[in-house]
C-alpha cells in the first residue's frame, strides 16, 4: 500500500509547463492571430511573463507546503485549479466548434491529475479543510482568469 505522502507533487509543475506550452504554441503565443484563446487577452510577451510567474509561484509554494506540513491542502487547491481549467478548455472548444489551445492536454494531463488528486486525497482532512482548499483553488483560478482576459489593460 503506498502512503499519500509519497503522492508526486511535483507532477504539478511538469503538467503545468506540457500545458502552457500547447496553450502558446497553439494559438496564445501567436501575436499575427489576436484572440485565438478564448478569454486571453494577453500580448505573447505577457503570456510568456505571467506563466513563468505562474511556474515560480507554484514551486515557491510546493517548497513551503513540504516545509510546513500541508502539501495536500495545496495538492487539493492545484487539483481544483487544473480540473476547472481542463474543464474549460473543453466547453470552450465545444462552444467554438473548433480547437482552443489547450483542449489536447486538458483531457490527457490536467484534468486526470486534477480529478485524481482531488478524489485521492478526499478523506485525508476534514471536510471543512477540504472545502477550504477547494474554495481557494476555485478563488486562485478566478483570478488567474481575470488575469488573462484583462491582461493587456492592466499591464498597459
Amino acid at each position: 500500500m503506498t502512503s499519500k505522502r509519497s503522492v508526486p507533487i511535483w507532477l504539478f509543475p511538469v503538467a503545468y509547463v506540457i500545458h502552457v506550452t500547447e496553450e502558446f504554441f497553439g494559438g496564445a503565443g501567436l501575436s499575427l492571430v489576436p484572440h485565438s484563446m478564448e478569454g486571453i487577452n494577453l500580448t505573447p510577451v505577457q503570456f510568456i511573463l505571467s506563466t513563468c510567474v505562474g511556474a515560480l509561484l507554484m514551486l515557491f509554494g510546493l517548497l513551503i507546503a513540504q516545509r510546513r506540513g500541508f502539501p495536500h491542502l495545496l495538492m487539493i487547491m492545484l487539483g481544483t485549479i487544473f480540473l476547472i481549467n481542463g474543464l474549460r478548455h473543453i466547453g470552450a472548444t465545444l462552444r467554438a466548434g473548433a480547437y482552443n489551445p489547450g483542449v489536447i492536454t486538458s483531457p490527457l494531463v490536467l484534468i486526470p491529475l486534477g480529478a485524481w488528486t482531488l478524489r485521492w486525497l478526499w478523506g485525508d482532512m476534514s471536510a471543512r479543510r477540504y472545502g477550504f482548499g477547494v474554495a481557494l483553488g476555485a478563488g486562485i483560478y478566478l483570478a488567474i482568469t481575470l488575469l488573462a482576459q484583462h491582461g493587456r489593460s492592466l499591464f498597459g
